[in-house]
């Protein structure tokens, strides 16, 4: 074994596999390839997250990409193929985009798809929109369209800011924070503002908040 058995929990992993990175990867690809078959999905996903950390670990994460069932497991497999812009996953991730039964599978999928195909992919994600009824899922698809070009779509997300459904204006907010759009700070910024006045649920306003600094700093 590589690492002890008590170092298989999340939070211990990834600094013990961390340092193991550059001297031996292809046995720490090995052992986490070994965990991905266990039942604990916290092992699993503590597995994911290190493979996404060894460019060699991406071939493991497609082929779980074909098996995992837990719902989070999956999701930060689409996630991680996404970031790692894994056009072989694309298929399969278009798949999970259009009828996986989870809505949260779906949404990391669509993000997936357009940080790996762009514009290529658009057709698809529209087709998506054009019968998609979940506001969550109209969220993703939304913020996807404007990463894939379309930034006709930026009224449509920015609107998802003052959603009856606290989860649409959470990942709004997110995706705001984590993608910022610097050219359009100016549309952004005073919608962020006007929605966090009248916000009541704190874990979303600090999502708002990160929003707006993330895009304030990009304007300095």
């Amino acid at each position: 074994m590589l690492l002890n058995e008590d170092q298989n929990s999340p939070e211990l992993l990834p600094d013990s596999i961390h340092s193991l990175i550059k001297e031996c990867p292809e046995q720490v690809v090995q052992h986490l390839r070994e965990m991905l078959g266990k039942r604990s999905p916290e092992v699993r996903l503590a597995a994911v997250g290190a493979l996404g950390r060894i460019p060699s670990g991406i071939a493991s994460l497609r082929e779980q990409l074909e098996i995992e069932k837990n719902e989070l497991v999956l999701s930060e497999v689409c996630e991680i193929l996404g970031y790692a812009k894994d056009d072989l996953s694309l298929p399969k991730l278009k798949a999970l985009a259009a009828d996986h039964k989870s809505s949260i599978v779906r949404s990391y999928a669509i993000i997936a798809v357009a940080d790996i195909a762009g514009h290529n992919e658009a057709p698809f994600m529209r087709l998506l929109l054009k019968n998609c009824r979940s506001r969550r899922l109209r969220a993703s698809l939304n913020f996807s369209l404007i990463l894939a070009g379309d930034w006709a779509r930026l009224e449509s997300l920015l609107g998802g800011l003052v959603s009856r459904d606290y989860v649409v204006r959470y990942r709004v907010a997110h995706f705001l924070a984590e993608k910022v759009f610097r050219e359009h700070r100016g549309v952004c910024i005073p919608a962020l503002s006007d929605a966090l006045e009248k916000e009541e649920i704190e874990g979303v306003a600090k999502a708002m908040r990160s929003a707006i600094a993330a895009l304030s700093e990009s304007a300095t």
